[in-house]
């Protein structure tokens, strides 16, 4: 990538307890990176987590790749996040498609993913709350943290977060205003 772009450079973090505690979580021959920010992008040297987000894959208990799994944490910044239906079939195809074949290449991924996916689980029963999930096979659901059960909704069902619940709703594609 040096040879291509400055689009990224090492991550140091606004403390060096900052950078070493998140440094000890990262897998081992990977590296903490930061770009030039959304202003300065080139689409084409984007990392996967980032042409992933706001979207992590989810995996179940048993290690099965369900679908997409929102990064809560952004709910308040991402608009995509209060829009799920907006969410493409073929993004939703390439997505998973790109991840199942990370983990083919990369079977240490998955047991990330898998350890992700279970803190996830563990926060949302915790706040009693089920995980929104577009699940790979094109429907939507949510995810019942406490035996990972399967609810279906349709997109307009999940929720609306803090500042686009203030807002009107903007219209699906093909939807009339």
């Amino acid at each position: 990538m040096r040879e291509k772009t400055d689009l990224w450079h090492l991550w140091q973090g606004n403390t060096r307890e900052e950078h070493v505690e998140l440094q000890a979580e990262v897998q081992d021959g990977q590296q903490l990176l930061e770009c030039l920010g959304h202003k300065h992008c080139q689409r084409q040297f984007r990392s996967l987590a980032c042409r992933a987000f706001p979207f992590y894959p989810y995996l179940d208990a048993r290690g099965r790749f369900l679908g997409l799994a929102e990064l809560a944490d952004y709910s308040d910044r991402c608009w995509v996040l209060s829009n799920l239906g907006a969410v493409s079939s073929a993004y939703r195809q390439q997505f998973v498609s790109t991840f199942d074949r990370l983990f083919q290449l990369l079977p240490e991924a998955r047991v990330h993913y898998q350890g992700f996916s279970q803190m996830d689980r563990e926060d949302y029963q915790d706040r009693k709350k089920e995980l929104p999930l577009l699940h790979r096979d094109g429907f939507d659901c949510y995810l019942i943290p406490e035996d990972e059960r399967l609810r279906k909704v349709k997109a307009e069902d999940f929720p609306l977060h803090e500042p686009y619940a203030s807002i009107r709703k903007l219209p699906f594609p093909g939807e009339e205003e």
